[in-house]
């Protein structure tokens, strides 16, 4: 077969881009291609899969101490009572109404009400009544919940007295997990979590801060371990250490630059 002069592949090769649809704009990596995430709750996501990937390794336990009795106190108040009263009164009523109900009529027809559940119908009744009823408490304890005080509790546990095997374990990860995000982000997005999840991160460089004073302070490595004492982290702790850091390095500037004048001017 002839083969095409090269002018003419070269328009047949512009004619085949100018014919292709022009390229989607760029898209932040945090977004799946598929669509099913927005980025915010791609953000939420990667925290979540953070605290689950200490849980499934065994590194992050069932809290204790003064951060589990917060969390405890955060998750079951009022939510867990208000749920627990709500599906004993279902099961009650689910166990007594039908009865109830079926005596009502045979009263009405004439009968003697004398309307029993069978022994052979008791026991599924009851697992199908106690089953609704669980469902109903566990449903209504979500709802009765309130979101704000467990978000404030998990934001502020980083400020908790003595050691914190929750701030032990996450704050590194999250402040790391938190730099990699485009600062942009934080702006544009706004809701509870995510502002607990700040919060969180904010509350985990104070404690690290407060932690590497109290080491300073007392003659300890970097590394050894440090309780904090009573009363927890100052929540307007600011840790001067960066402001000595900075002068230090305007120390070394200045004496970086008085000795280039001299090497420049020869005194």
């Amino acid at each position: 077969a002839p083969s095409k002069h090269p002018s003419a592949m070269s328009d047949e090769r512009e004619s085949n881009v100018a014919d292709q649809p022009p390229a989607k704009a760029r898209r932040s990596p945090l977004v799946p291609p598929n669509d099913n995430f927005s980025e915010d709750e791609m953000v939420v996501k990667s925290f979540v899969d953070l605290v689950q990937r200490k849980i499934d390794d065994k590194i992050l336990a069932a809290p204790r101490g003064q951060e589990g009795k917060n969390l405890k106190d955060a998750v079951l108040y009022p939510g867990f009572y208000i749920g627990c009263a709500v599906g004993i009164a279902q099961f009650a009523l689910l166990r007594k109404a039908p009865v109830m109900l079926m005596r009502r009529i045979q009263t009405n027809h004439g009968a003697k009400p004398n309307f029993k559940e069978s022994a052979a119908v008791k026991p599924f009744s009851v697992l199908f009544d106690g089953l609704l009823s669980t469902a109903m408490a566990g449903t209504v304890w979500i709802l009765a919940t309130d979101k704000q005080k467990l978000y404030d509790t998990v934001s502020n546990i980083p400020l908790i007295e003595d050691r914190s095997d929750i701030s032990d374990n996450l704050c590194s990860d999250f402040i790391a997990q938190y730099d990699s995000i485009r600062p942009e982000f934080w702006k544009e997005y706004r809701d509870d979590g995510l502002s607990a999840i700040q919060q969180f991160v904010a509350n985990c460089r104070k404690r690290r801060a407060f932690e590497r004073r109290l080491r300073r302070e007392s003659g300890m490595g970097d590394n050894d371990p440090v309780s904090i004492p009573s009363g927890g982290v100052p929540r307007d702790f600011v840790d001067d250490e960066e402001g000595e850091a900075d002068w230090a390095d305007l120390e070394e500037f200045e004496e970086d630059e008085g000795s280039s004048e001299s090497f420049w001017t020869g005194r």
